[in-house]
This record gives structure tokens, sequence and C-alpha cells, in this order.
């Protein structure tokens, strides 16, 4: 890289930083620039902001200012997660509405506290809208409810859709209109905060807020930013539950491929709270039976549209396009959504405040205990329960899949398609996962850091349908525990693919390796493919040799479901 361009990217990169720090109100936020095709990966938590080089050096300042102003507004601003029901919050037809509308709160936010960015949050927005239209020019104008959301964001910035917009969601944005601007204002002026901290803590403690927020703060009170920040979006919630939502699910009960849509997701979320195995009425057997249809119907046209242009999306995928990627995702979306909803569900019965009772001091009473003290005088020190904060679990999967030249055909498909798997559970369910390749030597094809949303990972993955050279596995376990030394996660579950015997000579290196991971939170195992690796459980005691490779994927399935019921002590996911 020239010096001139190379000192052109650090001024846009200090620029970057800049500016997220004073959006997301934190000293501590960095940027760094990734490699190009990386994306964006912005982690909050951690206070790093990867750039995509390729973003960086190929869009304007101001439209990189604005992506990074947005996002770490949402960082500083929405709580909705919290607040919300679940239930609504996870479908992901009603999530449609709550991200338009969220998003053009944050940019008001963004725009009252710093107003010249206003021009490049609008100029941002007729970018991406006017790049959707080129890419998709039939999305724009069909379906009401889709047009709402859109219009929502053009509303905000008083911006022309690329072509007319659904006559009904044109009505519904002119009748909605002073309740939209009601939710775009329900915001915090952090600038009167001071001398109102006493008024903000008697609302939010006479708010429903404390209860939401319990098992994150535990003992700790959030201070009086926080509060207003929390206070703010509750009411935000308020107009958008109360005004704003029946309007949009009127909309959605226009369009009959979205209503199908909703009726699915709900089914499949009272499936999970309830934990039931199959529809119970007829009208949720009869919404599984339309949501299917609607899939076939959409596969249907999408392989149209690829034979037209003379592309036949029914052949597999070329590696390296992305199309494999999507390819193996549509195949196997059953288990994919059956195991991903599973660990969600996992996670949040572990995560919610728990109570015991049978003490003589705690938060609250115990009141059929209480009554029993008033009639008989018995149990007085037992009449309290208390609360137990959950303990915090923070896991991390690594997969070492095999890349050797003898893994070509079923068995590669057959390890992609478990790279694949895991990848979309691991995304959805919010559990970090590494991905590394091996042969000869070994190459990190996905890391913790990284953004895995992105086609850039899709086409990384696919590096395992292109098998090549000998097999060595110590240099590959040896690359996992570099990965794995700079996780910041506690416990880690490492899946090892092969599909033949090791070295005999590695032996002795491998063992130490793996008697250190046992030592601390890594657990190891290993999956052999075809009848010549029967003896991969010499190797990893717990391990399974000789499978088909048909069933690697359900074998893959087992072994998460297995781990992280484990660290959860509840029953196995799936």
């Amino acid at each position: 890289m020239k010096g001139a361009e190379a000192q052109l990217r650090e001024e846009v990169r200090a620029g970057l930083e800049s500016l997220a720090r004073l959006a997301a109100l934190r000293a501590d936020v960095t940027v760094r620039v990734g490699r190009p095709g990386s994306g964006w990966s912005i982690s909050m938590r951690h206070g790093t902001i990867s750039v995509d080089e390729r973003d960086l050096l190929g869009r304007s300042p101001e439209f990189l200012s604005a992506i990074m102003l947005h996002e770490c507004a949402h960082s500083t601003l929405t709580r909705l997660h919290r607040i919300t029901p679940e239930q609504i919050h996870d479908n992901p037809v009603e999530f449609s509405l709550i991200n338009a509308i969220e998003d053009g709160r944050i940019e008001a936010w963004l725009s009252d506290w710093l107003p010249g960015c206003a021009p490049w949050l609008a100029s941002t927005q007729d970018t991406l809208v006017s790049e959707l239209h080129r890419c998709h020019p039939d999305v724009l104008g069909k379906n009401p409810a889709a047009d709402f959301c859109m219009g929502l964001l053009l509303m905000r910035h008083g911006l022309a859709a690329p072509v007319p917009l659904h006559p009904a969601a044109c009505e519904a944005l002119a009748t909605s209109a002073p309740d939209i601007e009601a939710y775009f204002d329900s915001f915090p002026r952090f600038d009167l905060l001071e001398g109102h901290g006493a008024e903000i803590a008697a609302e939010y403690a006479a708010s429903p807020l404390p209860s939401c927020f319990a098992a994150s703060d535990g003992p700790i009170r959030p201070d009086t930013v926080e509060m207003s920040v929390r206070l703010s979006q509750y009411r935000a919630w308020r107009i958008l539950h109360d005004k704003i939502r029946p309007v949009f699910l009127r909309l959605v009960s226009m369009d009959p491929d979205t209503r199908k849509a909703l009726r699915f997701h709900q089914f499949m979320q009272r499936l999970v709270w309830d934990r039931s195995p199959e529809p119970s009425t007829g009208d949720e057997r009869q919404a599984v039976r339309d949501f299917g249809e609607m899939q076939r119907r959409i596969e249907q046209r999408r392989k149209a549209r690829g034979r037209a242009a003379g592309k036949d999306n029914a052949t597999e995928g070329r590696p390296g396009s992305g199309e494999a990627y999507g390819q193996a995702r549509s195949k196997h979306a059953t288990v994919i959504n059956r195991l991903s909803d599973a660990l969600l569900n996992l996670q949040r019965t572990h995560g919610r405040l728990k109570c015991s009772a049978g003490y003589a001091h705690g938060h609250e009473p115990d009141l059929r205990a209480a009554m029993e003290f008033a009639a008989t005088g018995r149990n007085h020190d037992r009449m309290w329960r208390r609360r137990h904060l959950p303990h915090r679990i923070a896991p991390a999967l690594v997969l070492v899949a095999d890349r050797s030249s003898s893994m070509k055909g079923e068995r590669a498909k057959a390890s992609f398609a478990a790279a694949v798997i895991l990848h979309e559970v691991c995304r959805r369910a919010g559990l970090p996962l590494a991905v590394l390749g091996y042969n000869r030597r070994a190459m990190v094809l996905l890391d913790f850091e990284g953004d895995g949303a992105g086609l850039a990972a899709a086409q990384c993955l696919e590096t395992i349908l292109q098998p090549d050279g000998g097999t060595r596995i110590v240099p590959a376990l040896d690359k996992a525990d570099e990965v794995i030394q700079r996780s910041p996660h506690r416990e880690h579950l490492v899946i090892v693919t092969a599909d033949g015997e090791f070295n005999g000579e590695e032996r002795a290196d491998f063992d130490r390796l793996v008697a250190r991971w046992h030592r601390t939170s890594v657990r190891a195992t290993g999956l052999g493919l075809g009848p010549q690796t029967e003896g991969i459980t010499e190797w990893f005691p717990g391990g399974r040799g000789g499978l088909d490779p048909s069933g690697l994927c359900d074998e893959v399935t087992r072994i998460l479901s297995s781990f992280m019921s484990e660290l959860y002590g509840l029953r196995a996911a799936a």
C-alpha cells in the first residue's frame, strides 16, 4: 500500500474512532481495520469495532461516519430486547417493524445531539434504499407490511421511495404519522439531566423496568443516564405497542404470505415455551402446512429466476461463490431452526431470576408459609424467599475440519454441512464459533472476533469443499489452542473431524496438548468418517469412529446439544 493511501486510511480510521467514542458515550472504544471482505464487526461489550478495509477505502467518509454513528447509537439507546415480550421481539415478522422504527428513533436522537450528522444519515439511507431497489427491483410496492417499514425510514429523513409504495402502506403511514413522530421523539436529553436525578430515580422505581433488568443489574443500581435511557425506551415501547403495532398487524393480514409466516412463527414460539413436540390444534397444523407451501413456492420462483439467467440453482453451488453455503443452509433448515430454538430456550430458562423459599430473611415473603404461620404460629423462620442471580455461562465452540485430499466427495460435503449447521445455530443463539481447516498445515477460516453474518464468512467456510494435501493433527490443534488462548470465554468445546488414521509420531505432542486442555475448561472430541477411523477413539476417548458421512451432521448436533445441556444443568436440547 502506498504511503499516501495508508495515511488516508489511518486518518479515516481515527475519525471513525472519535465518532464512535462520542456516540457510544464510552472512551474505551477502538476501531481497527479488518481484511477486505471481512465485513463490519461491532462488539460494544469489548469496545472493539472492526471495519471492512474494502468499505473503508471504497465508501465516502460521510457514509462510513453515518454507519458508525448509527451502530453506536443502538448500543447507547436501544433496550427493547429487555422490555419487549420475547413472543414479539423474537418473531421475524414483527421484528422488522421494531428494527425499522427503532432505527428512526436513534437517528432522530443523533440529529438532535449532533446536528451536523443529519445530512450524512439522510444521504446514507437514500444510498442503501437505492442499492436495495437496484438489486431487488420487485421488493417495493407489493407487500403492504414491508412497505410500511420502509416508509418509516423514508418518512424520518423526508426521502422519496424509488417506486410508489403499496397504497395501504401509504394510508397507514399518513394515519399513524403523529404516533410515529412521537416514537421518534422519545429519546433522552442528556444535557437536561443535571439536577433531576431524584425525579428520574423516583419515576424509574415506580415503573416496571427494575424487574426487567434485575438479572443483568444484580445488586448494582443503574446511574441516572442509564435510567433515563430505559425510561425513554419504555415510553417509546408503549406508543409502539398501543398505537403503531395494531396498524402494522392489519397490514400483515392483507398479505397472505406474510400472514402465514407470522402464524407459523407464533406457533413455533408456543412449542418452545410449552415444550410441545407437535401442533395441538387444527389451526396450528394448518399454519405449518401453509408455511411449508409458501416456502416451496418461494423456492420454485428462485429456481425459475436462476434458470432464466442461465444458472440452475438446483445444481450444486460453486465453492467460493457463497451459493453452496446458501444451498446447505436451506437443505438443513429444519435441523438449524430446531436446535437454535432449543438452545435459545436453554439460555432463557437459565437466565431468569430464580427464587427459593424457606429462609428466615429474604427479598420477598412466601405467601404459603406466611398463611401457615398466621394460622398455626409455626414456620416463622421459613417465611421468606430469596432471589438468586443465574451463574454466568460463557461457552465457545471450535470446529477443526479435515481438508486433506482423501476427504474429496461425500466426506467433504458432510464436513461442510456440519460447519454450516454449527455456524447458523451459533450465530442465531449468540454462541461464539471458530472454524479451522487443516491438511499438512492449519488455517483459521472463522475466528471468534470475526463477523459471521456476511458473504465473506460463507466463502471462507466453502474452503472445506476444496480438500487438498496430507493430514497432520498436531499443527491443527496448536492453531486451535492459539485461538482458544485469545478467547475471553470460559468453557470451550473442540470438535475434530478426520477421515484417516493419525500419524503415531505425533501422539506424544498430541497427548500433552489434550492433557493441558482437560485441566482447563476445554473439552475435545473427535469424529472419524469411514470404516478406517475406528482408532480415533484411542486419541479422543469420547469420540466416535467409523461414521458414515450421512450421519456426521446428526452426531455434531448431538454433541453440541449435550455440551450445552451439561453446562446449563438442564435436559438435552436435541
